[in-house]
């Protein structure tokens, strides 16, 4: 189920530093779905084209983007569609220049919705059904661990923390959940403490958490969304300039 998902809409969000803190520019880092990272300015919608991008077409799809800090680059995770099953790779790239500053397989199955978790460990979404996990990434031992078991009716596309180091994650429709939502999770256990269906006109594709604690969400037909976690409801939309965003990260 996830390869079929991920063919049609993959997805990202992340903060920049440690689990519960955010970024101090409100900028935002998008990823497009043709591999190119651009600088996109969450008050009007409008980018700039940045010097990094990844390779994708043909059997290889970017599926989520991480910022490091410290200058260190971008992380990716970069699917190989096979006959009968998907490779995943983890690619760290500088982001000036695009160059693939180190590489290293995912042995236990597709990773997404990558989320900063202390300076040398990710968070993110893995398995290939649900119910999906929430595992952690040690970005030196380059291994991961299974924290929790999610809710077996959401299929998570991206987390984010929020100013109160609370972590949230964007829900794509599933048949026993059949809208998008936001959900905010209990990290120990992977409960969903609270899920807010989303008022958006096109499906949703990415979220992201700025420095000011404003909820955006990428979604379909070129659009960002600044959303009311409360509610659900989009406060105010910009078009994106003819790019269908699938990961955002502050920069």
């Amino acid at each position: 189920m996830q390869l079929k998902r991920a063919i049609a809409v993959l997805a990202l969000a992340a903060p920049l530093f440690a689990a519960g803190t955010l970024a101090k520019s409100s900028a935002l880092l998008a990823l497009t779905t043709n591999g190119e990272f651009v600088e996109l300015d969450a008050e009007s919608g409008k980018s700039s084209k940045l010097g990094a991008s990844v390779r994708t077409g043909g059997h290889l799809m970017a599926s989520d983007a991480l910022l490091l800090p410290g200058k260190r680059g971008v992380l990716i995770t970069q699917v190989e569609i096979g006959e009968s099953s998907a490779q995943t790779r983890v690619l760290r790239l500088a982001l000036d220049s695009g160059k693939t500053l180190e590489s290293w397989p995912l042995l236990n199955g597709s990773h997404d919705a990558l989320c900063q978790d202390g300076p040398q460990h990710a968070l993110a979404v893995g398995g290939a059904s649900r119910p999906l996990k929430l595992m952690r990434l040690d970005l030196e031992q380059r291994s991961t661990s299974e924290l929790a078991k999610l809710d077996s009716r959401l299929w998570i596309t991206s987390l984010a923390f929020d100013s109160q180091g609370q972590l949230w994650g964007l829900h794509m429709r599933t048949p026993e959940l059949d809208h998008d939502a936001l959900v905010r999770f209990d990290r120990a256990s992977g409960a969903a403490l609270e899920i807010v269906r989303l008022g958006l006109p096109t499906l949703a594709l990415a979220l992201e958490i700025d420095a000011r604690g404003r909820f955006f969400v990428a979604a379909d037909h070129d659009a960002l969304h600044e959303v009311d976690p409360k509610s659900g409801k989009a406060l105010r939309s910009m078009r994106t300039e003819s790019m269908r965003i699938i990961a955002l990260d502050p920069l």
